[in-house]
């Protein structure tokens, strides 16, 4: 283990009252924040695990399975279960009350993260701890309720990781914790090549590359999304039949969301192994290759990714969506698209400027 993450792992574990973790995609966050959360409910603290991201909240709620003491959500999640218990036991619709005290603005941005906070004052304070993932997620109506849901607010403990290069949603908010973040600062989760790739899209200090050097980011130029889906396809049963790669290890993430359903319907009407299928997050399980947004796949990784959907995608007004999405591979990363954008966004055209975060040798 790096001594970094060695250094950061034995201050977040210790007792440390308010922590944040900041660094880039791969350097840890979701490991260490998972590590703090089931520190903290097995030394008896009621805690809280809490992400914006359905996909990373269903992942870690598999992976803390059976564990006292640990609850884990997405923020809504948690909105939802407090607002349920006041309609259930009071009889108090507190949406609706949250609605018509601040008419006009949005339910899941404003509303819900209000009515949580009304629910809050109705029930007392729950947690000792909250472990907060992915925080550049949470705007400023989150952070009220989720101080308000901690019990002692001299002794409960809070810790929040995030990577502002991740901002996919635009509504990185000011995080109620003083000081300077501990940062991560070595990616260990991809290769040296695909570090390469994402890390071109990144704003920040120099997080230090893998050192698995790892294969050639592969490009699959095609036109047209039909041609596209039949590339994938083509690739899909090339990794599956010839090189025996589990259908679960691999993603097809798109960069555009308006797109899904029609990139859907395009992959499904070409075959591939029997052995696999086409499915979106929700059903991840032995032989499916999920194919979903790169929005939702947020904090979650895969051995293999195809990234598509790119052809509308600009170098600056998508950065976090193209660093997002090809972070997410471990071993081997596609791009799939019109020449023009692959060449545009990855290849021999590709505007290499960015920024001086990668830490590539």
């Amino acid at each position: 283990m790096y001594d970094t993450m060695r250094y950061i792992r034995a201050a977040v574990l210790s007792r440390q009252r308010r922590v944040m973790v900041a660094g880039g995609a791969g350097t840890g966050k979701t490991l260490i924040a998972r590590e703090k959360a089931v520190s903290a409910a097995e030394q008896g603290l009621n805690t809280l695990l809490v992400c914006y991201n359905r996909g990373l909240a269903d992942h870690l709620r598999e992976q803390c399975a059976g564990i006292d003491n640990l609850d884990v959500a997405t923020f809504h999640q948690l909105c939802r279960r407090w607002i349920d218990k006041a309609k259930v036991e009071l009889g108090r619709d507190l949406i609706a009350e949250a609605r018509r005290d601040y008419p006009g603005l949005n339910e899941y941005d404003h509303h819900q993260p209000i009515a949580l906070a009304y629910a809050i004052d109705l029930f007392g304070p729950h947690y000792d701890a909250i472990v907060v993932d992915e925080a550049q997620d949470f705007g400023d109506e989150f952070w009220m309720p989720i101080e308000l849901l901690l019990s002692d607010h001299e002794k409960a403990l809070l810790y929040v990781f995030l990577d502002e290069n991740q901002d996919i949603y635009r509504r990185s908010a000011a995080i109620p914790l003083p000081g300077e973040p501990m940062m991560l600062d070595k990616n260990c989760r991809n290769t040296n090549r695909i570090h390469d790739a994402a890390y071109r899209y990144y704003k920040g200090g120099v997080i230090e590359a893998p050192a698995i050097d790892g294969v050639d980011v592969e490009l699959l130029p095609a036109t047209g999304i039909d041609k596209q889906a039949q590339a994938i396809a083509s690739l899909v049963t090339r990794l599956v039949s010839e090189e025996k790669v589990k259908p679960r290890d691999i993603a097809v993430l798109l960069c555009n969301p308006l797109k899904r359903e029609s990139s859907e319907r395009a992959l499904t009407s070409n075959a591939i192994p029997a052995s696999a299928k086409w499915g979106r997050l929700e059903s991840y399980g032995v032989g499916s290759i999920t194919i979903d947004t790169v929005a939702r796949f947020k904090g979650l990784e895969r051995s293999i990714i195809i990234l598509w959907a790119i052809d509308d995608c600009d170098a600056v007004k998508d950065r976090e969506t193209l660093y997002v999405g090809m972070s997410r591979a471990k071993s081997l990363l596609f791009i799939c698209g019109e020449r023009a954008a692959c060449d545009r966004l990855i290849g021999a055209t590709a505007d290499p400027l960015m920024h001086g975060g990668s830490g590539s040798r």
